[in-house]
């Protein structure tokens, strides 16, 4: 008697990320994570950007939303330790993430002084709203914060903190661009027979993979399978093409995805 193949779930990430996600999958699963159940494509290459940090001096503290954030940052500050220790001073710094799984890397980084306030980058700015009318800021006294960004973001610090009570700094630490990817090689990760679902983390890499689809002549496949989507946004994006069977994390990180994924992982089986 030949058993039935576990539900495989497909994993929209760049490689870093995407591993990252699956080994929380591993963590939260224990003894029923099944490697052979999980599959990760990148859609979005993220490269690194040539940045400059001046003096940790200049703020009162560093707001970072996303892993490769963290990630690319933390590259510049063990490259220019080799010619002095000043960078430790940012280690010292207030971080204001979003999402256990980036305080939780920032700890092991060794940052001392991680605040994870918020499951999403919304919460995080009525978290900042409320620290700086406790702390008295307001005209001649802002909060300097160093907000460490991708070339695109979903929400833009610079922009939604008000001058009043807030000086920002954006620093763009890295960029992604749209994997190279020939049609036969999405069809070889897609393999739609046992594909129980796909996750989606951004609007952006869902319509990369529909148009992925659309090349390899895979739309029609996308009838069978769920889709886990991390956001309201990504949903609404996903709908246009998908149409039925989405879900949505409950928070807007990786532990709601998390959070998803093995729920929904327990109805499938």
């Amino acid at each position: 008697m030949t058993l039935p193949l576990r539900p495989r779930i497909l994993i929209t990430r760049p490689d870093d990320q995407g591993q990252d996600f699956i080994d929380a999958m591993r963590q939260t699963l224990g003894q029923k994570f099944y490697a052979e159940q999980f599959t990760r494509i990148s859609l979005m290459d993220v490269l690194p950007v040539p940045f400059r940090l001046v003096s940790p001096k200049s703020f009162d503290g560093l707001i970072i939303t996303s892993s490769n954030g963290l990630r690319s940052f933390c590259m510049k500050m063990n490259e220019l330790r080799v010619n002095g220790d000043w960078p430790e001073g940012y280690l010292k710094l207030p971080l204001y993430v979003v999402g256990q799984g980036t305080a939780q890397r920032a700890g092991s980084e060794g940052f001392e002084n991680v605040h994870t306030p918020a499951d999403s980058a919304d919460a995080l700015k009525n978290y900042l709203y409320g620290l700086a009318a406790s702390s008295g800021v307001g005209p001649g006294k802002r909060l300097r914060l160093l907000f460490i960004r991708g070339e695109t973001v979903h929400a833009d610090f610079e922009q939604i903190l008000p001058s009043e009570q807030f000086e920002v700094t954006g620093l763009t630490v890295y960029t992604s661009r749209p994997t190279d990817l020939s049609p036969a090689t999405f069809k070889g990760v897609f393999q739609p027979d046992n594909l129980g679902a796909v996750t989606f983390f951004s609007a952006r890499t869902a319509k990369l993979f529909f148009e992925h689809s659309q090349r390899a002549q895979m739309l029609l496949s996308l009838k069978k399978p769920e889709a886990l989507c991390i956001s309201k946004n990504v949903l609404e994006t996903v709908r246009s093409f998908w149409g039925h069977r989405l879900y949505v994390a409950e928070t807007p990180n990786q532990e709601g995805m998390v959070e998803l994924v093995t729920r929904r992982l327990k109805d499938m089986i």
